[in-house]
This record gives C-alpha cells, structure tokens and sequence, in this order.
C-alpha cells in the first residue's frame, strides 16, 4: 500500500466517525457505494437509502434523549483485495446523555470491524460493506445492538 492510499483510506475512516458522532452535517450514506452494506449488531442495511434512513433515525434519537457519543478506532489491518482492501479495526463507544461535560463511564461498547472499501466512478474510496461484530456491549450501548 502507498502512503497516499493509507491517508485516504484512513481520511475515508475518520470521516465516517465525524459523521456519525455529529460533528459533521455531512451524510454518512455518502461515504458508501450505491450498492454499499451495513451490518451494524441487529441493525442491517442494504444500499445508500437504507443506510441514511437508519443514521437520519439514529441522529433523530441521540438529540431526543441528548445522547453523544464518540468513536475511537484502532488496530487497523489492510489486507489487498483484487478491487480495494479489507480494513479489520477495533472500535469502543464512548457514551453520554445531558450536558457537558458528562460522567465518564467505561465503554459503552466494544466491537470488530471487517470493511471492504473500493473507488467509486470519481476515484474516492468508499465502503462497499461495513460489518460490526460486537464483543461487549454496557450501559449507554445502542438501542439496536440487542437482537
């Protein structure tokens, strides 16, 4: 892998998590293919309108009850596939409701990551599938990690 493809995988990575912990008002389905999957606990999605109606609800949700969360993902792995890479990483959630600053309390929930991430048509990186095996899960863990 070249460095340049290291950054932009890993700039696909990080925006992703900005999305989804609301620090950005960018669309998280735009970071996957049209086709892309999403199999997130007993969450599961099939293409970029699935995928942004659960994250519009997820979002929905976390200012009704005022839930924030942030993501902090490690221990990435690339393996070449014929058409991109798989990424495996570890990811904890940390989680709070109410003003800031909040009590700390231990993750919330910890989980394996297997993606593939390919180039579209305009040669940005985008996730094809994103599949969350969860390991741990405690108090504050999302509403659709239980099956």
């Amino acid at each position: 892998m070249d460095f340049a493809t290291y950054v932009e995988i890993q700039q696909l990575m990080a925006d992703y998590w900005l999305r989804v912990d609301g620090l950005s008002t960018l669309a998280v389905e735009e970071l996957f293919v049209e086709e892309g999957t999403l199999r997130l606990g007993a969450a599961r999605c099939s293409g970029r309108k699935q995928i942004g109606e659960f994250y519009a609800e997820r979002a929905r949700r976390n200012k009704e009850t005022q839930r924030m969360t942030r993501h902090v993902n490690s221990q990435w792995h690339f393996e070449p596939r014929p058409d991109g890479w798989k990424l495996t990483s570890n990811v904890q959630v940390i989680v709070g409701e109410g003003a800031i600053p909040m009590e700390s309390i231990p993750p919330a929930t910890v989980a394996d990551f297997f993606d593939v991430v390919v180039r579209d048509a305009l040669g940005r990186w985008r996730f094809r599938s994103r599949d969350a095996d969860i390991l741990f899960t405690g108090r504050g863990a999302a509403y659709f990690l239980k099956s």
